[in-house]
């Protein structure tokens, strides 16, 4: 679709803020909303500049940071906030208002994305920018620029509270008594990190486990179990990866040890630089939750392993094991 302005201008940036309906406590990935206090409607006037405007809206391509939902969230050790922001680009009539394009966009807090509508010749570019401020709501930069008639950005700044709109003038034909006008609906989204299992770890059985790496290499099969009987002692799980080194896997801090992986349900997941392992199980391993995993890697290159109070099960591609001690190397 082309929209043509004959003798176009860019008017004063006006912001209106509209009601978006009761806001929810969480969507339905589990993302949690902070509160934000309303705001008020603001008015940005900006110097009027006249251009001969035409916009292909068929041709819309949005460029955005990592947008969340992949193997990283999976991995957080602290609460990561995104920002969703249902964008419309809008003409609006006295007789209607009708969207020329809808864009979808999530974005890292702070993070930009940019809206880019049209051609080589002639487009138009949109970069919003949401940051969440606390007690104001969600802070939006918004630049636009329309080639070539544009030789540098328009910005504009505000705040709108988190699932309500805000909308921002860009374009007016007087002759024909149009608007183009930008719609942002902002909704915060919050992941939550994995969290520290609350209790020691005192017995654990592997039944038919299977660790598997980068989904397609099986290092090592069996059955695994361990009961920790004295003071202080805790469960530890290890394995080897012919390739890849020796790994400790314990559920609370150790000296030396990262929080590199969780468990949840029946599977233990860790990723280590561009290795993702999977050790699945009959069986769950915890109690119902997501919980942290410490891991201890010593690379490739020990002579040899002395495992104390524990088993271990050589594999085709590695070992697998389970101990109440964590003296493994020498």
């Amino acid at each position: 679709m082309k929209m043509s302005f004959s003798k176009c201008a860019i008017g004063a940036v006006a912001m209106t803020l509209l009601a978006a309906g009761p806001a929810r406590p969480q969507d339905a990935a589990g993302a949690k909303r902070p509160s934000v206090k309303p705001v008020v409607s603001t008015t940005i006037d900006v110097k009027i500049v006249d251009i001969q405007t035409k916009i292909d809206t068929s041709v819309t391509t949005v460029h955005q940071p990592y947008a969340g939902g992949g193997v990283e969230d999976e991995f957080l050790v602290e609460p990561k906030t995104y920002i969703r922001l249902s964008v419309e680009i809008l003409e609006i009539k006295p007789s209607e208002t009708r969207p020329i394009s809808r864009p979808a966009i999530r974005t890292e807090n702070g993070k930009t994305a940019q809206i880019l509508m049209g051609n080589r010749t002639e487009s138009l570019s949109i970069w919003i920018t949401p940051t969440v401020a606390e007690g104001k709501g969600v802070a939006l930069k918004i630049e636009f620029k329309k080639e070539p008639e544009m030789k540098d950005r328009r910005e504009v700044n505000t705040f709108v509270q988190n699932g309500e709109s805000v909308v921002v003038e860009m374009f007016e034909n007087k002759n024909q008594s149009s608007k183009i006008s930008l719609k942002i609906t902002p909704l915060v989204e919050v992941v939550p990190a994995t969290q520290e299992y609350p209790g020691p770890v005192r017995e654990l059985r592997l039944a038919d486990s299977y660790l598997i790496k980068n989904d397609d290499r099986v290092l090592a099969h069996g059955d695994l179990a361990a009961t920790a009987t004295s003071e202080g002692a805790e469960i530890t799980l290890w394995f080897q990866d012919d390739d890849g080194g020796l790994f400790l896997l314990g559920f609370k801090p150790f000296d030396g040890a990262e929080p590199l992986g969780y468990v949840r349900g029946t599977e233990i997941k860790i990723k280590f630089g561009d290795a993702l392992y999977k050790w699945t199980n009959r069986n769950p391993l915890l109690p119902e939750g997501k919980w942290l995993v410490w891991v201890l890697h010593n690379p490739p290159g020990f002579k040899h392993m002395i495992v104390k109070r524990g088993q271990g099960i050589l594999g085709k591609n590695g070992m697998i094991g389970i101990s109440t001690s964590r003296e493994f190397w020498k």
